[in-house]
């Protein structure tokens, strides 16, 4: 099965979100979600975290926490999904080197965005699972 990752970057009640391409030749496009790609060789998805959100947004994650996990039908296909989530640090700049931008997103405004299937429900788990872990 392959396998991917998600990172939910957390700041207070915002959230860091990628707005794709608007390429149809991708997949998903022109929809928002959480900055994600393909576990590659040997690598855990721990692993992938980190170097997926640095080659999307330049930002090195420090202690990135799995909060979930979520088999679904991909454009015919089976893949396993990991969530991650981390506090953002408020030193590192976010860059855009993959989709349209990168934004970090109020939690209150995700019903108005276009997101990626079940994306919402995923967001609000990382905000809950980052104030679980934040003690």
């Amino acid at each position: 099965m392959h396998e991917s990752v998600a990172i939910a970057l957390v700041n207070t009640d915002k959230i860091l979100l990628q707005h794709r391409d608007n390429n149809p030749q991708i997949f998903s496009p022109n929809v928002w979600c959480l900055p994600s790609g393909s576990v590659e060789g040997t690598e855990t998805p721990r692993e992938c975290a980190i170097r997926e959100c640095f080659e999307e947004t330049g930002y090195k994650l420090k202690n990135p926490i799995w909060y979930a996990c979520h088999q679904e039908l991909f454009y015919g296909r089976w893949i396993k999904r990991f969530f991650f989530v981390e506090e953002y640090d408020h030193v590192q700049p976010i860059h855009c080197y993959e989709g349209q931008e990168m934004r970090f997103m109020p939690v209150n405004k995700l019903p108005s965005l276009n997101l990626y299937k079940n994306e919402g429900n995923f967001v609000k788990a990382a905000i809950n699972a980052y104030y679980k872990y934040d003690t």
